[in-house]
Order: C-alpha cells, then structure tokens, then sequence
C-alpha cells in the first residue's frame, strides 16, 4: 500500500512539472531553452518551444511561434558594403519611421557598450491591392552597438498592437539579458 502511494507521489510530481526538483527525475525533463552557440562572435539562450533560431545573411533572426513578433541579431564587418560608422548610422536612424515618430536616437548601454537606439513605425502596402487598402503597420526596435570589428545590430519588430505583447516582450527581453556579444582578443605586446 505505501509502495503504492509513492509511486503516486513520483508520478504526480513527474506529470505536473515537480520532477524539475527531484534529482533523480531531472534527466526525464527537457530545459526550456537552449543555448545558441553556432557563432564565435555572440551566443544566447531561445525557447525550446519556438523552435530554433532562423540563419540570415549576416545573422539570425528568433521568431515567436504565432507571428506576433521577431527580432534579428546581426554582425556587420568593416569590410562589408552595407558597415557604416555609428556616427552615420546615428544619421540615418533618425530619418527612419514615419511623421508620427518622435525620431529621437537614444544613447544606451548595452553588453558594456555605448550603443544607438531608435524606435519607430514601419508601413507596409501590399502591392496587390490600391494603395492604403490593406496596410501592415509595425512598430521597429533598433539598436546599433558599435565593436571594433564592426557593428552589431539588433531588431525587434512586431505589429503595432503586439509590440508591447506581455508574452512576446517578455521573451525579448528575456534574449536580451541572454545575450553575449563577444569582444575582439586582446593584441600581445611585443617584446
């Protein structure tokens, strides 16, 4: 009979997500989230339930499961055609957005860095239809972090009714704290 009832007890503790705190049941449960550490320059961790991380062409993008919302992190060399200096970045992120924008760039610290930052509203017209009949309205986060080998740039974007989603926001910036971006190696001095 006790047997019986213990067995209840593990397997209650097991199906109602309880095994996390018995050591002997933890390797039965998958984390949350994994790890990202398919780049030398950044890595991160992304929820398991989201699935894995998109490549793109300087980067990847994370994209949460109902569409709501994504963000990208990319790595702009020096040598790369589209790498600007943050000074002209500055300049040209405060143009971005539309006559409803506020177009103030922000200094922000961020991974022990100065960085850029800018929020604004992105319009998008379908071409299929007459133009402002059917528009997709989102709102766009960018932050430009300057590195001795380049720019980092992140995005977040999503809907303007779904840019400050509890779920979605949360997981943001939840990746945020995450987030490692790597710095250049230290050069040893000759002797």
């Amino acid at each position: 009979m006790r047997s019986r009832f213990l067995l209840l007890l593990v397997l209650a503790a097991a199906f109602s997500g309880g095994c996390r705190h018995i050591p002997y049941l933890k390797k039965f449960v998958k984390p949350d989230y994994y790890p990202y550490l398919a780049s030398k320059l950044y890595s991160f961790e992304y929820k398991r339930k989201w699935g894995d991380p998109h490549k793109t062409e300087h980067g990847v993008e994370v994209r949460s499961p109902d569409g709501t919302g994504s963000w990208t992190l990319e790595f702009l060399p020096e040598k790369d055609k589209d790498f600007k200096p943050v000074d002209k970045y500055r300049r040209d992120m405060a143009v971005w957005g539309s006559t409803e924008d506020s177009h103030v760039v922000k200094n922000v610290v961020f991974s022990s860095r100065t960085a850029v930052q800018i929020q604004f509203t992105h319009y998008e017209y379908d071409q299929n239809y007459l133009v402002g009949e059917r528009v997709h309205v989102q709102t766009v986060n960018v932050t430009a972090v300057p590195d001795p080998r380049g720019m980092f740039i992140i995005t977040y974007r999503a809907p303007r009714e779904e840019f400050w989603n509890r779920k979605t926001r949360k997981e943001y910036d939840r990746w945020l704290q995450t987030l490692v971006l790597s710095y250049p190696p230290e050069e040893k001095p000759r002797r």
